[in-house]
């Protein structure tokens, strides 16, 4: 048994990536950038346009810019439904909305 693990390391160890046996079962593809794949998109001109909210911010739900649906998050408080917002921060593909007060809103 000894013997048969240790030929199998050596095996492995030298030949293994020579072996097309090995080729079927380790995966050798990486998704990266260069390749065209984004985990997130980053939207920073998002910051400072108005938006109206779709759904009740508790504090996630979606509002709506430009007849694009959007999931955002408020500051923390509750922010009700058909309310006019204002995105103030974008980190990754989380978007930071505040309600928009009566003076801003003039």
């Amino acid at each position: 048994m000894i013997v048969a693990t240790i030929g199998m390391v050596i095996v492995v160890k030298f030949f293994g990536k020579r072996l097309d046996l090995f080729k079927r079962i380790i995966l050798t593809d990486a998704t990266d950038t260069a390749g065209g794949y984004v985990s997130t998109t980053n939207r920073p001109e998002l910051v400072g346009k108005i938006a109206q909210t779709v759904t009740a911010l508790r504090p996630s739900g979606t509002i709506k810019l430009d007849d694009e649906r959007i999931d955002a998050v408020s500051e923390g408080r509750f922010i009700d439904s058909g309310k006019d917002v204002k995105i103030i921060k974008v980190e990754g593909s989380r978007i930071v909305v505040r309600e928009l007060e009566k003076q801003e809103e003039e």
